[in-house]
């Protein structure tokens, strides 16, 4: 199972679905592929939703992390007591779970989506 660490307001969360809980994913590609996707989809849509998009990009910045199952994330990623958040920006909004201190490291080590890609 794989979850999105998202680096925001110099805070790492869990993302969460509408109802607050945990998005997870069945692979590596299909948790980066919600990421490149939902950008590709905005960018190619006009300028307005490009810049949307890339600003969102940059204010909440996701990072994917295997997990084993949902007793790891409670005992290693989440928070002692979690909580629900919701983060607002001009560009959107984004629902979360708090993490503990140790989740930058995790998100460090985390997969990147890669919005933009490299022309040879």
């Amino acid at each position: 199972m794989y979850i999105a660490l998202i680096l925001a307001e110099e805070k790492v969360y869990i993302l969460a679905t509408n109802d607050f809980n945990v998005l997870a994913f069945t692979s590596l590609e299909k948790a980066i592929s919600y990421f490149e996707d939902s950008y590709n989809c905005n960018h190619n849509r006009g300028y307005e939703a490009s810049m949307s998009a890339c600003l969102n990009f940059i204010t909440y910045q996701p990072s994917v992390i295997k997990v084993e199952n949902i007793e790891d994330i409670k005992n290693s990623v989440a928070a002692v007591e979690p909580k629900c958040v919701q983060l607002s920006h001009v560009s959107g909004f984004i629902k979360c779970i708090t993490t503990r201190d140790k989740a930058i490291e995790l998100w460090n080590k985390g997969k990147k989506p890669s919005l933009i890609k490299k022309v040879k």
